[in-house]
């Protein structure tokens, strides 16, 4: 036996010797031991194990989602339609912010034009501008915002009037001063005229209700025989809205430590390294808070895709090495638990391009989950492999992802192969693969899509595309565009239309005969006659294009509002030998979304009845309200 045992020994024993002449220490018994420290237990990590390794599983975003921004703005360019009623909260903020943005670029012999003098003019009305800023956006992002006429005011119509530069804040209290906005709104207003908009009481607690959206497809969408009323008190701006102060993006550690959070900012600055015009690196710690906050800033080739960025990001690994390895397993994991398959599409995104050989065997899996989780990461990956099988998925009219499929390929480095499909896909049955088709062509720089020139300073594209199945398709949301599909779209043979209030009339009695247009602009008494072309492009550049003195043409120079109330109106009135198609709309639930997620829940207990809930996703769309909380 060694010393060491043996010295063991001895003070055990001396040790043992000691208590039973001392005693044991009162409250003590030799047959219960000294109560432990009580250790706080860790939470748990709510995060799959396949993710272990992962930024996100290490740590979450704060900060992302969609932010609902708000605030008061004056609409000019009414035809009497405003009102000089603005309730008085209201009118006291325009009056004293409103100045400070006077005079405005597009106001011609301001200088002696006073915000009183502005808000008394039946010409002008006060409206609540609100938007949903998408998520991460950055400094000069643009979004569509929503512009209704303020509750209690008698304003009657928004049509054909500009919002003025107005200042938006986040929350409901866009009105309280010493609040710094993020973001500004102006621009032309668009009255969506297919389908009922009821979104006047969008101000703080004002009951409102939502009327159910029409088909994007309808033909006739809008006929007064089916009851549905478009509200000319609201109103939108396409791109109309600006951010100004980029919107933060935190990592918040699951658990504080420094270590972690160093090697955390290593790995994004790897993966996204600091660009020439990037002020600083796309991670930073949070002073103060070093061991558990890393500060976002989102780098500017990526402006345009903070999705695909905080995706990419929030998957990346945090210690480097293994990727083939580490792809392999995810392979595994995904066929075994299809669940996970939109994680692991962004794992393997975030592996970068040596993942591409552990999943090519999946483009052919027979389940369909993991081979579309696979197909999915080789787009983004730009594997020119999942090409025909992107082209198989788009064609199949039976698949339910053919408009996904289509996105895919979108984002593919333009082929002939894609190309060839996509042109084939503008003669498609169904509606919204046609539309899909035109965007993935357009993003491509298909020298099939010709865009056609209005003026120098058109407010809205139009664009021209071959097609078997002629329509004309408008968008409602984002970058104002016309689109014509096919030839031989245009005005009927016998045409009479009353349009714009009666602004505008067309007549055609026959198709031997030219159309003749009569316009009257607003405030004027005296209407011009004019000859306009009857194709559909040469019409619309007719609506849309600006008179000039260096162009015979003739033209109007419409708002893209007014150009696509014309457009609809002649449908309705039959006034057009095609189809005019809108884009679905998705902007007005997009701000709801926005109001629900800034407003606090409502404590049970508070609930006046509970058939007042708010609807969840299991009610019917049909028709939802939001009570005053």
């Amino acid at each position: 036996m060694g010393k060491g045992m043996q010295w063991s020994r001895v003070a055990a024993s001396a040790a043992g010797a000691a208590l039973l002449t001392v005693g044991w220490p009162a409250g003590c018994s030799p047959d219960k031991p000294p109560p432990e420290t009580v250790k706080p237990e860790l939470t748990p990590n709510p995060m799959p194990r396949f993710l272990r390794g992962t930024i996100i599983y290490e740590a979450q975003l704060l900060g992302y989602g969609q932010t609902l921004v708000q605030g008061y703005g004056i609409v000019v360019g009414l035809d009497g339609t405003g009102s000089n009623d603005t309730p008085l909260p209201v009118r006291t903020y325009l009056e004293r912010e409103g100045a400070k943005l006077l005079p405005d670029p597009e106001v011609s012999g301001a200088p002696r034009l006073t915000m009183r003098g502005v808000l008394d003019d039946r010409n002008t009305a006060a409206v609540l501008v609100q938007a949903a800023v998408p998520p991460g956006a950055v400094k000069g992002s643009r979004f569509d915002v929503v512009v209704s006429a303020v509750p209690g005011s008698s304003t009657t119509s928004l049509e054909g009037g500009r919002l003025w530069t107005a200042n938006l804040t986040t929350g409901f209290l866009g009105a309280v001063q010493g609040v710094q906005p993020v973001a500004q709104a102006r621009g032309d207003l668009f009255i969506n005229p297919f389908a009922g908009e009821n979104l006047a009481a969008l101000a703080e607690g004002v009951e409102w209700s939502l009327a159910p959206e029409e088909s994007a497809h309808s033909e006739a969408p809008d006929d007064p025989s089916t009851g549905v009323v478009v509200d000319r008190r609201v109103g939108r701006i396409l791109n109309g809205g600006v951010v100004t102060t980029d919107l933060p993006l935190v990592l918040q550690l699951r658990t504080p430590n420094y270590s972690r959070a160093r090697a955390i900012i290593d790995a994004i600055n790897t993966r996204f390294p600091q660009e020439p015009s990037q002020p600083r690196p796309t991670a930073e710690s949070v002073p103060g808070r070093s061991d558990e906050q890393i500060v976002l800033t989102v780098p500017p080739s990526r402006h345009e895709q903070t999705d695909a960025f905080v995706e990419t990001l929030m998957y990346t690994q945090i210690f480097q090495g293994g990727i083939e390895l580490r792809a392999d397993q995810l392979a595994r994991w995904v066929v075994e638990n299809p669940v996970d398959a939109p994680a692991v599409t962004w794992c393997w995104v975030a592996l970068g391009e040596l993942a591409v050989g552990a999943i090519g065997h999946l483009y052919t899996h027979p389940d369909v989950i993991p081979r579309l989780a696979a197909l999915n990461a080789g787009a983004r990956l730009g594997d020119p492999r999942v090409v025909p099988h992107l082209i198989d998925m788009a064609r199949d009219r039976a698949s339910g992802l053919r408009i996904d499929a289509i996105r895919r390929l979108s984002e593919m480095p333009p082929s002939a192969q894609s190309a060839l499909a996509l042109r084939e896909l503008l003669d498609d049955e169904q509606f919204d693969v046609r539309v899909a088709a035109f965007n993935a062509l357009l993003k491509q720089r298909e020298p099939i899509v010709r865009r056609v020139t209005l003026d120098p300073h058109q407010e809205f594209d139009v664009y021209a595309v071959p097609s078997q199945k002629p329509m004309v398709y408008a968008t409602l949301q984002k970058q104002p565009r016309i689109v014509v599909f096919g030839s031989g779209t245009g005005v009927a043979e016998r045409v009479l239309v009353r349009s714009l209030s009666d602004r505008l009339q067309l007549v055609r009695h026959d198709q031997s005969e030219p159309l003749r247009a009569r316009y009257r602009k607003k405030g004027s008494f005296e209407a011009i006659e004019y000859e306009p072309p009857t194709d559909m492009v040469g019409f619309v550049s007719f609506l849309g294009a600006r008179p000039s003195a260096y162009s015979l043409d003739p033209a109007l120079g419409l708002s893209y509002g007014e150009t696509v109330r014309v457009l609809y109106e002649m449908q309705v009135q039959r006034g057009l030998n095609t189809v005019f198609a809108p884009e679905r709309n998705t902007l007005i639930d997009d701000v709801v979304r926005g109001i629900r997620a800034a407003t606090p829940e409502e404590r049970p207990e508070s609930r006046r009845d509970p058939s007042l809930r708010e609807p969840d996703s299991s009610d019917p769309p049909a028709e939802s309200t939001i009570r005053d909380r």
